[in-house]
């Protein structure tokens, strides 16, 4: 027995479970997301090829492709104003 009259093992009783518990949460987790995006990323333009807004989404496309170390596709949709069309 400790001093006071208490039993020694109490203590441990309720901290040690619940340090356990944290230390075990932090090593058991997966690496968030290293590989993300897994696919293309796809820079949707809502104009023709060949226009303005197609010229200046591929050049930020290269910069950013070089930045993240991603591919950056690209993709024109023109028609209906802008809206997206299927």
């Amino acid at each position: 027995m400790s001093q006071g009259g208490k039993p020694r093992g109490q203590w441990s009783r309720c901290v040690f479970p619940v340090l356990a518990f944290v230390a075990g949460a932090g090593s058991t987790s997966p690496p968030a997301a290293a590989d993300y995006p897994a696919r293309p990323i796809r820079f949707i333009v809502p104009s023709a090829p060949g226009g303005t807004p197609d010229i200046i989404s591929r050049v930020l496309a290269a910069e950013l492709s070089r930045q993240m170390g991603q591919q950056v596709v690209v993709d024109n949709r023109p028609g209906a104003n802008g809206a997206k069309v299927d």
